[in-house]
């Protein structure tokens, strides 16, 4: 047998093999697309465009999350999906009512138990700072009302929000609609409250406030590249963060009306704005 022919047929083996073991032990990719949070937002727009909007007295909507936990079935930015989302459809539902409105870049750094990987955590004293500059710079531009969605429930990350807001309005001039701290729903008409349910089952899992059944069901009607059902059917009810942060039953995703619901609601935080801005415009 010739042996030269032999050799290269044995190397072409070997070679083979080699590229057959490395591409086994490459990890797996990620194959999402990925969603932008900055689109149809002010960074779209050129500056002279923003000039225009705040002379048309925009309201400015401020997305507001973090990037924190969300189970092992979900992004750890889906407090920020989700909060840019109900921007976008707020801004829709204002312009379908003759009330111009714009969208602030998202704010994402906010504060959190960094214990889980992947959990942006920053100081107090830094969120507020941040948020009084982003306030700063709205004001210079010659806006004036703000309307903030913040997707975030941590007590401290909210408390230092609403001093941010209240120094910012004391200080600055700007004017906020904030009812989730100030009621300023109990002025509207109670009627026009949401009507959707929730869950579509009569007894679901409580609590589910975090990467449970109805955020899931969220995330998968606006971004579902960014849940992994598969991972979600397998995962157990658990009212506490430990051992894989989330507070819910993930699995039950199918009973939460998600996108109803958050609909629903924002007509009628539409509804509200669309009130306040022309109560504003009188003063």
């Amino acid at each position: 047998m010739n042996a030269k022919p032999f050799r290269a047929a044995c190397l072409l083996v070997g070679l083979g093999w080699l590229l057959s073991a490395a591409a086994a032990e490459e990890p797996k990719q990620n194959t999402r697309t990925g969603y932008s949070i900055f689109r149809e937002t002010l960074v779209d727009l050129t500056w002279p465009e923003v000039k225009q909007a705040a002379e048309k007295d925009a309201i400015v909507l401020l997305p507001v999350g973090v990037v924190e936990e969300h189970g092992p079935h979900m992004g750890v930015g889906t407090d920020t999906y989700i909060a840019y989302s109900m921007c976008r459809m707020v801004k829709q539902k204002l312009e379908a009512r003759q009330i111009p409105a714009v969208i602030a870049p998202p704010v994402y750094w906010g504060i959190v138990d960094p214990k889980f990987p992947g959990s942006f955590a920053v100081r107090p004293s830094t969120m507020k700072a941040l948020l009084i500059d982003i306030f700063t710079d709205l004001k210079t531009w010659g806006f004036r009302r703000v309307y903030a969605i913040n997707r975030h429930g941590d007590r401290t990350h909210r408390q230092v929000f609403n001093e941010a807001m209240a120094e910012a309005q004391q200080n600055l001039g700007l004017e906020f609609y904030n009812h989730q701290e100030r009621k300023d729903w109990e002025q509207a008409d109670k009627t026009k409250l949401p009507a959707a349910k929730m869950y579509s089952v009569e007894n679901p899992f409580q609590p589910d406030y975090h990467a449970g059944a109805f955020e899931t069901a969220v995330m998968l009607a606006y971004y579902p590249e960014e849940v992994d059902v598969d991972v979600a059917a397998t995962l157990k009810p658990q009212n506490t963060f430990d051992p894989l942060g989330y507070v819910g039953d993930p699995a039950n995703y199918g009973n939460a009306n998600g996108r109803v619901f958050e609909l629903s609601e924002l007509d009628f935080v539409a509804d509200c704005l669309a009130r306040w801005a022309r109560q504003s415009a009188t003063k």
